[in-house]
Formats: C-alpha cells, structure tokens, sequence
C-alpha cells in the first residue's frame, strides 16, 4: 500500500525536527508531497520552488487554508515570487474568505508589490475577522509594513510598537521579536543608520539565544539579513525617525 499525501508530509515534518529520525530506513520519497516539498525547498531558500510546490499542494487539498498560507508568508519574509505568492493567495481566499492570517500576509505581499489599495482592503477584512490575540499582533504588525511602504513612517513606527508591546503583554516573546526584526528590516530601508542600532540589538540576541542552545528561525534569519544588506547599502535618504532612538 503506498502511502497517502498527508502521511508523506508527516514523516517529511518529523525529519525536518528530529534529527535522529532515520526517513531513509522506511524507503519513503517525500518528493512524492508537494506539502513536504514545499517544506524542504523552504528549508533550501528555493522561494519560488516553495510556492511553485504549494500551488501543486493546492490543487490537492484546495479547501485547507495552508497552501495559501506558506507562499504568502514567503513572500512577506523573502519578498520575492511575489505575484506568485499573491496568485496562490487569492485562490485560498476563495475556500477561506474570513481567514485573519491569510488575509493579512496577502496584505502584506501586496503592499510589497506597491499595490496599496489592495493591501488596505485586505488589512480592513482581517481586522473584521475573527481570531486570537496573537493574529490581532499579526494583523497591527501588518498595518505597519503598509505605512512603512506608503511612506507614512510615524504611523509605522506606531502599529509596530503597538504589536511588539501587545505581544510583550501577552508574554509571547517570540512574536514580538519577530514584529521587531520586521520593523528593522523596513527602517534599515529608509534610515540605515537607525537600522544598525536596531541590526546591533537583534544580534545581541541571536548571540543570548544561541548560546542557551537555541536555533534561529529560518525566517528570521532571512529577515536579519536583508536588514545587514540595507545597512550596508544605504539609502542616502536617512528620515527623522526620532521615535526609533528611544527603542529598547
């Protein structure tokens, strides 16, 4: 008997977290996945292989919400293969029209894309929706990508605090952290002096974490990258972005 879609990407999922798990011994391809494909590809940075997978990945299970969720979020971390990821996106809607998460990393690819009216609707449907506290986080980082991208900085500055301390008051460390390199990566865009203050900061904790024996997420290790490649870089366009200096 083979073995069904679901439980190749299972045995794909226990692979990618226990390295002691031998998937070789149970003579099993992932590759026959398009779910564990998806995954390994995304552990590769093969962008649009991931999404190219999960548009596969839909086809075959097109009323669950995940294939739509995976490219998006790719594309909000990778920011590439957007309209890809915006494509596959908008089939998801389709079967899940209400889905807070979706809807705003759908927000977010279009905001990347300068799509800003699309991106607006889209974050409006997802603070409407229902969800928990931890979307609502989610949602208000989103809304500050958008600003961010609008060039409207202070109200950035402010949808991101608001999510990083709602996630502080929530004790969800890892959430606010990560709302806290994406507000580095869009200042490192238009400051790039502030966004090596905020590039020291995030390093810190990298080095705190990983000498506890901790791994950086894949995503968040991206993300720390774009914000080194945008203090390098330079803008030549340094904003007044007061608010950040007191950031701790």
């Amino acid at each position: 008997m083979s073995p069904t879609e679901n439980a190749i990407a299972q045995i794909g999922w226990v692979a990618r977290h226990k390295a002691d798990f031998k998937q070789a011994d149970l003579h099993v391809d992932i590759s026959l996945s398009e779910e564990a494909s998806a995954y390994t590809t995304y552990e590769e940075s093969n962008w649009k292989d991931v999404i190219e997978h999960c548009a596969d990945w839909r086809k075959i299970e097109p009323f669950s919400v995940r294939p739509a969720i995976l490219p998006t979020f790719i594309g909000c971390v990778s920011m590439e293969a957007l309209e890809e990821a915006a494509t596959v996106g908008a089939h998801g809607l389709l079967a899940n029209p209400r889905n807070k998460t979706l809807l705003s990393n759908l927000a977010a690819v279009r905001a990347l894309q300068e799509r800003f009216d699309d991106a607006r609707h889209l974050i409006g449907r997802a603070f409407a929706s229902l969800g928990d506290d931890d979307d609502d986080i989610v949602v208000t980082a989103t809304s500050g990508l958008i600003d961010f991208r609008e060039r409207k900085f202070d109200a950035g500055i402010k949808h991101y605090m608001d999510a990083i301390e709602k996630a502080r008051q929530a004790k969800n460390i890892d959430l606010a952290f990560r709302a806290i390199c994406f507000l580095a990566r869009e200042v490192a865009r238009v400051d790039h002096e502030q966004g090596r203050i905020l590039l020291d900061k995030i390093d810190t904790h990298f080095e705190s974490v990983t000498k506890r024996g901790f791994a950086i997420p894949k995503d968040i290790a991206v993300i720390r990258e774009q914000i080194a490649d945008g203090v390098r870089i330079g803008t030549g366009r340094a904003q007044a972005l007061a608010s950040i200096k007191s950031f701790n």
